[in-house]
């Protein structure tokens, strides 16, 4: 029997590395670069989906093991981020948020109405449309490094599809015309009903 390379287990390793990676903020900045980090989450997934094949792995199925190390990613990249910032010394995040918010609308005049619309939508309500906003992109950039990874590490070929068999000796498929052809050819008949 043909091994196929898992899909969960390669998504889930490459999502935990790159989501946590991330999640370091000195090396979390390496996302500013088109999300390098959670290409490179894709990327791995794909190695890992050839690796552990015995048949080529089509484009179709790494691009959904990147898709799934990008959502993978974003849970872990949120925890990561947080326990760092705790250890780095933040720890009144209400706070902070609220003095950010001041600083903001202190130095740009117009951004005083947007600032007391995000003061009312709260901390926890910022941090879930954050969570889905790095749902997103991680998704599609994981996606893409899938793609990626698939066109680097995958050097077999498929096997070549059979060709059914039409009953003219041959083995060979005949073109096959979609036009309606009468005795005489021309139009279809009409229907006097």
């Amino acid at each position: 029997m043909q091994r196929r390379g898992n899909l969960l287990t390669s998504s889930l390793a490459s999502g935990f590395i790159f989501g946590f990676l991330s999640g370091i903020p000195i090396l979390g900045a390496l996302n500013c670069a088109c999300c390098s980090l959670i290409v490179g989450a894709g990327v791995l997934t794909s190695y890992l989906l050839v690796k552990g094949s015995d048949i080529p792995v089509s484009y179709g199925r790494a691009a959904l093991g990147g898709l799934l190390a990008g959502l993978i990613a974003v849970p872990v990249y949120l925890i990561a981020s947080f326990a760092f910032s705790i250890i780095m010394g933040g720890g009144d995040f209400q706070a902070e948020f609220e003095r950010n918010l001041d600083e903001v609308a202190q130095q740009i005049p117009q951004a005083q109405e947007a600032a007391q619309v995000v003061r009312e939508m709260g901390l926890a309500l910022i941090m879930v449309f954050v969570g889905v906003l790095c749902a997103v992109f991680y998704s599609v950039f994981g996606l893409l490094g899938g793609l990626l990874g698939r066109a680097l590490f995958e050097r077999r070929t498929p096997a070549p599809v059979p060709v059914p068999e039409t009953g003219t000796g041959t083995g060979t498929m005949m073109p096959r015309d979609d036009r309606w052809q009468g005795p005489e050819g021309g139009n279809p008949p009409v229907n006097p009903s």
